[in-house]
């Protein structure tokens, strides 16, 4: 019933995009990062391929882009110590396609 997500969301009309986090925790959704939308980033930004690091650790979030640190935040409430991952891609159905590639995945425990 918990849960923690980070997500790539298309700004129309399909060239821009922005990330965001955000986590449901006792029923309640929490947006912890959103590049600042809508009142600050309403454009987003351009997208292309990306290599994207998310480490969790003491109750602590880093979000990297391309080795860059994009988000920290530094008192992320989870309640859960299993997780699963879950990879999709999904439009809406008044936009052109699309692609969006995964590749070479790497899920580990910290040390």
């Amino acid at each position: 019933p918990d849960w923690l997500k980070v997500e790539y969301i298309g700004v129309p009309p399909g060239k821009n995009g922005r990330c965001e986090v955000a986590s449901r925790l006792r029923g309640r959704l929490h947006l912890l990062y959103t590049e600042g939308w809508p009142l600050e980033q309403r454009t987003g930004r351009p997208l292309g391929r990306m290599k994207v690091e998310l480490t969790i650790r003491d109750g602590r979030l880093e979000l990297r882009e391309n080795g860059k640190l994009l988000v920290e935040l530094p008192k992320l409430e989870l309640r859960f110590h299993k997780a699963h991952l879950y990879l999709q891609m999904s439009s809406h159905s008044n936009y052109p396609p699309r692609s969006v590639f995964f590749d070479n995945l790497v899920v580990r425990p910290l040390d």
